[in-house]
């Protein structure tokens, strides 16, 4: 979700990220935009961004946590 954001250039660090999301170690954190990256939800590792499949379907508000 915090790839998805309005607020922030659409690139995020790893260190962006792990500050973000405070309460998660910055091993757990790359892992995940590593797995994310496998399935195509986001591009890049050493900073990523939202694929465009990610973004329509949060437009058409069809993602939920």
């Amino acid at each position: 979700m915090q790839v998805l954001r309005d607020d922030h250039p659409e690139w995020w660090t790893l260190e962006e990220l792990t500050q973000e999301i405070e309460d998660m170690p910055a091993e757990i954190v790359g892992e995940a935009v590593r797995r994310l990256g496998g399935v195509g939800v986001v591009l890049g590792e050493e900073a990523c961004r939202a694929s465009r499949a990610a973004r329509r379907l949060d437009a058409l508000e069809l993602i939920s946590i």
